[in-house]
């Protein structure tokens, strides 16, 4: 099992990327941001790219909680301006 991708908490906006790669049998994980000291490393368990809503959504769903990271606390004009991004960066 995942023993070290367990330990990292979720963030619709992670700090940290993840992926499995077979040919070397782990799981692998580089920063996607700058990190400052004593910051928390996240990684997301759902795709990024979906709009907030449906992000909010399967987390309540599949991992039983209410996400409340800095994406998903967005609202109005802001809401609108990420969603729209996240649809972008899902067609590049």
């Amino acid at each position: 099992v995942f023993r070290l991708a367990s330990r990292f908490n979720h963030s619709c906006s992670p700090n940290v990327s993840h992926t499995w790669l077979e040919e070397l049998d782990r799981e692998v994980f580089h920063a996607v941001a700058d990190i400052k000291v004593g910051e928390e490393l996240t990684i997301s368990y759902i795709d990024p790219a979906a709009p907030q809503q449906i992000r909010k959504q399967y987390l309540e769903r599949a991992f039983k909680f209410h996400c409340r990271c800095m994406s998903c606390i967005k609202a109005g004009e802001d809401l609108c301006r990420s969603d729209a991004n996240r649809i972008r960066y899902s067609e590049i």
